[in-house]
C-alpha cells in the first residue's frame, strides 16, 4: 500500500510545479509569481485549496511561446 501511495505521489509532483519550483527556474521572485497570478499574465497556475500550483505541461508550453516571441522581436510580456 505504501509503494502504491508513493507511486501515486510522484505521478501528481511530476504534473505540477510549485512556486518555488518556477521562481527558481524562473529566476524570479515568488512575489513576481504572485504579481503576475494577480495580473492573469505569466504561467498558468490553479488554486488547489490554500495552494497554487502550476500545471508542469503549461509551464513548459508558456515557456515556449516565450522563447517563440523573443525570437521574432517581439515584446514579451509576462
Amino acid at each position: 500500500m505504501a509503494r502504491i501511495k508513493a507511486v501515486v505521489t510522484r505521478a501528481v509532483e511530476d504534473e505540477f510545479l510549485v512556486p518555488a519550483q518556477v521562481s527558481e527556474r524562473l529566476r524570479v521572485s515568488r512575489q513576481t509569481l504572485s504579481y503576475w497570478r494577480a495580473r492573469d499574465t505569466g504561467p498558468m497556475s490553479i488554486q488547489v485549496g490554500s495552494s497554487v500550483r502550476y500545471p508542469r505541461h503549461e509551464f513548459e508550453a508558456w515557456l515556449v511561446r516565450q522563447a517563440e516571441l523573443t525570437a521574432r522581436g517581439e515584446r514579451v510580456s509576462a
